[in-house]
């Protein structure tokens, strides 16, 4: 029989990002000022430290199936995924576009800026 995930008690954040792919997660998260069990309202609290593998192996739905599972949580979801949303394509425009987001975020898609939806009205 499976052991449940224990809940973190007091998360030490070198453990949290002991991994390459969950620094990469952690540096996603900062592009949309987003930290992990940081202390403001949209920040990510960690209570399973597989949640930023789930999010990476699975995309945006394992992402919303991690936070259902209780794997992560913060106190204001609007303020997370406002922050979350408006940070794709952020200060990319010069850079190579971010192929995991391109794969798993938004396929095939692009999402218009702020500024190019206003001009489009």
């Amino acid at each position: 029989m499976a052991t449940p995930a224990r809940p973190l008690d007091a998360p030490d954040r070198a453990s949290v990002l002991d991994t390459a792919p969950r620094q990469w997660v952690a540096g996603l998260l900062g592009r949309a000022d987003i930290h992990i069990d940081g202390d403001r309202p949209w920040d990510m609290q960690l209570h399973d430290h597989a949640a930023p593998d789930r999010a990476l192996s699975e995309g945006n739905l394992g992402l919303g199936e991690a936070y259902m599972a209780g794997a992560w949580d913060c106190e204001r979801l609007d303020m997370f995924f406002d922050h979350l949303l408006h940070s794709i394509g952020k200060n990319l425009r010069d850079s190579v576009p971010d192929r995991w987001i391109d794969r798993h975020v938004f396929p095939n898609g692009d999402l218009p800026s702020i500024g190019q939806v206003g001009d489009a009205l």
